[in-house]
């Protein structure tokens, strides 16, 4: 169980830090120059930032439940191992 528990611990590490690499900051979009759009082009780009947020947050949301389920792999076996050292 020790070595699993490593196994998993490695793969969470991995996970954690995918979590952790910078994200392009969709928010910088919105400085566009919005004198120099017109108002259909306005809530073209608005539209398109509201669905990059989303497919963002989407994906941010599936990574988070894919740490968590590594944590509760990686818990168990380390919680097996010290039970298996009783």
């Amino acid at each position: 169980y020790l070595q699993q528990a490593q196994s998993h611990k490695e793969i969470l590490q991995k996970a954690v830090n995918e979590w952790k690499l910078p994200r392009p900051d969709i928010l910088r979009a919105m400085l566009l120059d919005a004198s120099a759009l017109s108002e259909q082009q306005k809530n073209a780009v608005s539209l398109s930032l509201l669905h990059k947020l989303k497919t963002n947050g989407s994906i941010r949301k599936a990574q988070l439940r894919k740490i968590q389920y590594r944590h509760g792999l990686y818990q168990n076996s380390l919680l097996q191992a010290a039970q298996d050292s009783l």
